[in-house]
């Protein structure tokens, strides 16, 4: 938890256009994803489909982090 200011202003110096393009339509997606599963199903499945998701968006942005 030390230092996330500093990552962060690293993170906004480093950034280019593509990784942000990268970064909000994986956040699109994911929330288009999850609002469709709620939606639609309702049920065990989709908490289980929301939960891998979740994952990998965090292994996405793990990932871009470098």
């Amino acid at each position: 938890m030390i230092g996330w200011r500093i990552v962060f202003t690293e993170m906004l110096e480093n950034i280019t256009p593509w990784a942000v393009v990268k970064v909000l339509l994986s956040i699109v997606v994911a929330v288009v994803v999850v609002m469709v599963l709620v939606l639609y199903f309702m049920n065990i499945a989709s908490i289980i489909l929301l939960l891998i998701a979740v994952a990998a968006v965090l292994l996405a942005r793990r990932r871009w982090r470098g």
